[in-house]
């Protein structure tokens, strides 16, 4: 099931950054990342039971090819619609989070090491 995999990228994606940028979970971005996961796994479970029950009883023809999705199912194209808009909400709102770190993070400063600045002698063979 597509929207289940969906789901599992986009709580990969929360859940590192998580790991990468929280240090204390109290800090409002800590707050809003687990808001995120939550509302992620919420889209999940309605997209799956969605996309296996939006054809009634007939559940074998969501393994069909279009064609037969759209003849046996008169909503299917509304809830494939439903899926894909509400999967770019879900998108936008993961990729806003690295957008907004980046944002707001101030810059790393990376010192270059020098030959000079290095413990012990180094020599050339």
């Amino acid at each position: 099931m597509m929207s289940l995999a969906y789901g599992a990228i986009k709580l990969s994606v929360l859940f590192s950054y998580r790991r990468l940028f929280v240090v204390n979970q109290d800090t409002r971005f800590g707050v809003v990342t687990i808001a995120a996961i939550v509302i992620i796994i919420l889209w999940t479970i309605a997209v799956f039971f969605n996309t296996i029950f939006y054809c009634g009883v007939h559940i074998d023809v969501i393994s069909g090819n279009l064609l037969e999705i759209f003849q046996d199912c008169p909503d299917a194209f509304t809830a494939v619609i439903t899926f894909f808009a509400s999967d770019l909400g879900t998108g936008v709102i993961v990729l806003s989070f690295h957008y907004q770190w980046y944002k707001c993070s101030p810059p790393l400063l990376i010192q270059a090491s020098t030959d000079e600045s290095r413990s012990g002698d180094s020599t050339s063979v």
